[in-house]
């Protein structure tokens, strides 16, 4: 009997531990499956974050920044040292970019600010190097003059194209026009720029010599070969020095050093020499070289933009078209290095945050930005990983109106258009004078 009882309890409390058993696995399985859904769930958000398919995300590019970086922080710094190194090269050719649009200096920062940082917050490409384009400057440059005549409405009319432009990209991303992109002839875009280059070869090269040009193509290359003896002995001096420093930094960088930082900033280099030559030497008043002149300090007070109905039936087309080359520009080089990168960009959501950062910039008194050729290719030289080295730049423009205004105002005008030369000679004969190949070669 005692065996019996015994032998009976211990089966009553082994079946005890085999139904704790059961459950510890049910309940442990039930988790397993919740955490499987929770994963994969988590796993879907995530590839439409890198994909950008979803155009309804709230706020698809800062999403996919925060995710990477909460996944990999250290690639903050090399998303910061790139947002420098554009820095470095878009102050003084902001400023150029403004001297293209026939419009005051002050306008072509106030472009770099704002618009780059509302697009890295929407945009899925992440390393489009926002802020004013070339084509986009030498069109803005014949637009203005056509509709004003003092600098104050040259500047009106270019702030009201920077709102159109952003109003028909905002429209065309609501309705999913991404699609747009692959409509467009890589021959029409190769032959617009290269007849854009040639125009701003001549156009700069008068200002590097310091003698009074206007009219056509024709009209300012006449200027330019018929006033020899009015050149300025100086400024062709700095323009040829400016132009020694690009080419050895260049040379150096490609057959020496292919990842020096410093080297990928010849332009800052270039800009300091300057600086420091007109202050040393007091080159504007003794040799009368053109330099930059006043910058107004400090960010601008945000105002409506001032659009008229007469106006914008004026204007509209010719917006049209500026916002056509840009968005030709920004599709071409954002996704050749997407391509190179392995990700996945949204066309239609690129459309929104492109509008909206020209909106932005309109609002704060900008030119029309886009995705640059020159720049873009160093944000992926520079070992930029998201967006965020996009929306560093834009803050460190800001800071450097509160720091830097007094030395911006000693650069001279020279060493700027030589500058942008370079970029425009890049364009049109192939050749890597700063580091940078345009896409037609790609």
């Amino acid at each position: 009997m005692d065996s019996e009882g015994t032998s009976r309890r211990l089966n009553e409390r082994l079946n005890s531990v085999d139904h704790v058993f059961d459950e510890v696995k049910k309940q442990a399985s039930t988790m397993c499956h919740q955490e499987t859904q929770a994963e994969r769930d988590r796993e879907k958000l995530v590839e439409e974050l890198k994909k950008g398919l979803d155009v309804k995300l709230p706020f698809p590019g800062c999403l996919i920044t925060i995710h990477h970086l909460t996944r990999r922080p250290k690639d903050i710094i090399n998303d910061l040292l790139a947002g420098i190194t554009v820095t470095a090269l878009l102050i003084p050719q902001s400023m150029a970019y403004a001297i293209l649009s026939h419009v005051p200096l002050q306008y072509g920062l106030y472009s770099g600010m704002f618009s780059l940082l509302v697009y890295p917050i929407l945009g899925t490409s992440r390393h489009a190097g926002f802020g004013p384009t070339s084509p986009c400057s030498i069109m803005m440059g014949n637009i203005v003059d056509k509709y004003a005549t003092t600098d104050e409405e040259k500047a009106e009319v270019a702030i009201c194209i920077t709102l159109i432009v952003g109003v028909v990209s905002v429209l065309l991303g609501l309705f999913q026009m991404g699609f747009l992109e692959n409509l467009l002839s890589k021959s029409l875009i190769g032959g617009f720029l290269s007849a854009v280059a040639l125009q701003v070869i001549v156009d700069q090269l008068l200002k590097c010599v310091q003698v009074p040009g206007s009219g056509s193509f024709l009209e300012k290359l006449h200027a330019l070969l018929g006033s020899i003896g009015d050149y300025n002995g100086m400024a062709i001096g700095l323009s040829a020095l400016a132009l020694a420093m690009l080419m050895i930094m260049t040379w150096a960088k490609e057959r020496f050093f292919p990842k020096s930082l410093l080297l990928q900033c010849a332009t800052l280099w270039v800009t300091i020499t300057g600086i420091i030559l007109v202050m040393l030497f007091d080159l504007n008043e003794t040799y009368h070289v053109k330099i930059l002149g006043s910058i107004p300090e400090g960010i601008p007070m945000p105002a409506f933009p001032p659009l008229t109905m007469t106006r914008l039936t004026h204007i509209l087309p010719s917006a049209l078209t500026v916002y056509l080359m840009g968005y030709v520009e920004q599709t071409s080089i954002t996704k050749i290095i997407a391509n190179k990168e392995k990700y996945t960009m949204n066309f239609s959501t690129e459309l929104l945050a492109t509008g909206l950062a020209n909106i932005a910039g309109a609002f704060t008194h900008g030119l029309p930005a886009f995705g640059s050729m020159v720049r873009s290719p160093i944000y992926h030289v520079a070992g930029a990983r998201t967006s965020f080295s996009v929306f560093s730049t834009g803050l460190f423009i800001i800071g450097s109106v509160f720091l830097i205004p007094k030395l911006l105002q000693q650069i001279p005008l020279c060493m700027i258009c030589l500058l942008y030369t370079s970029d425009a000679a890049d364009d049109l004969l192939c050749v890597d004078l700063g580091g940078r190949r345009i896409i037609k070669k790609k």
